[in-house]
């Protein structure tokens, strides 16, 4: 016992330090952005991390515990590493704003190998593949991600949010490497849903929410083929209130309130749940609030095979705010 509770504090410590070092506030972090300065603070993270994989791999716990350790050491990699991506990302849309609109064409991660920072952003990528495939493969929805601490079920929603991330930014391009990623979002999805009867849970909101929110990237991703129109991540998304006035000649109301940017490479944090919440609702039937998620009225008995245009209507989470929580 004594063992488990040090490895965890080493993980623990490692995180918070990464939190103080790299993402202390939005002008810090806009600095390193700007400077590069986050080169040699992730390099000496990824030293400390490949010492306590070697300190602790080969250690005997039971395997719901050895499960609960690997999905906190391969967050702390996607928490290291995801900050060169989204600097890399800050710097690519910096760019494209500059040239002007209509002037920007394609993804923008275009050329992931050519890039300074290409190893950051594989390993980035490869934590959060990685750390779904552990709740995919090894962890029970019931007798184990149901019973483990809130940040666990969190660590698997940035992973999903930060895949999509990257797939929207196009660095994931290869066809064999988008279909993973959507087979394993898939499977992330399911296991949610398994955790509880209950709609109201936050599993099963949580798999709400993830199935809106890939379902949302088929407007951005053009179909390459017939098996692609029909993979359950890519369904067609479902059209919203003003599309339907504007096709039946209805005059659009004017809510009074100024649009959102919610674009998806910019608009919200792969960290920041409540932003995650409003754009997942910027381009569907529902519509949320500050602190809002997905709600629980959904009919799972039809949507297991895949992402089915159903209407889902909101309920208010008052068990999570929605706010960007680590621990």
């Amino acid at each position: 016992m004594g063992l488990l509770f040090q490895a965890h504090l080493e993980l623990t410590q490692l995180i918070s330090n990464a939190h103080d070092i790299l993402y202390s506030s939005t002008s810090h972090r806009q600095q390193l952005y700007i400077g590069g300065e986050y080169v040699r603070y992730i390099d000496d993270f990824a030293s400390m991390v490949r010492k306590w994989k070697l300190s602790w791999a080969n250690h005997n716990f039971t395997p719901p515990v050895k499960a609960s350790l690997v999905l906190s050491f391969e967050f702390l990699r996607l928490y290291i590493n995801a900050f060169a991506f989204q600097a890399n990302l800050n710097r690519a849309a910096a760019r494209n704003a500059q040239a002007g609109p209509g002037k920007a064409s394609g993804p923008l991660f275009s050329n992931v190998a050519g890039k300074p920072d290409a190893r950051f952003i594989y390993e980035s990528i490869d934590a959060a593949n990685s750390l779904l495939s552990i709740l995919n493969s090894f962890i029970d929805p019931v007798a184990g991600l149901k019973c483990m601490p809130l940040k666990y079920c969190l660590y698997v929603i940035y992973a999903a949010v930060f895949l999509f991330k990257a797939r929207m930014a196009g660095a994931i391009s290869s066809e064999g490497g988008d279909r993973g990623v959507r087979r394993a979002i898939h499977g992330t999805i399911t296991q949610l849903q398994k955790t509880s009867d209950n709609p109201q849970s936050l599993g099963r909101r949580y798999a709400t929410s993830l199935r809106l929110l890939w379902r949302k990237s088929s407007t951005k991703q053009p179909n390459k083929s017939a098996a692609a129109r029909r993979d359950p991540l890519t369904e067609p998304p479902t059209p919203t209130m003003d599309d339907v006035r504007a096709q039946e000649g209805i005059p659009l109301i004017p809510t009074g309130k100024a649009t959102i940017d919610m674009d998806p490479l910019s608009g919200f944090s792969w960290r920041d749940l409540d932003s995650l919440g409003q754009f997942i609702a910027g381009n569907s039937t529902i519509s949320m609030t500050d602190g809002m998620l997905a709600g629980g009225e959904f009919d799972w008995e039809h949507s297991s095979g895949g992402l089915d245009d159903l209407v889902v209507q909101p309920q208010f989470d008052t068990r999570w705010a929605g706010h960007d929580i680590i621990f």
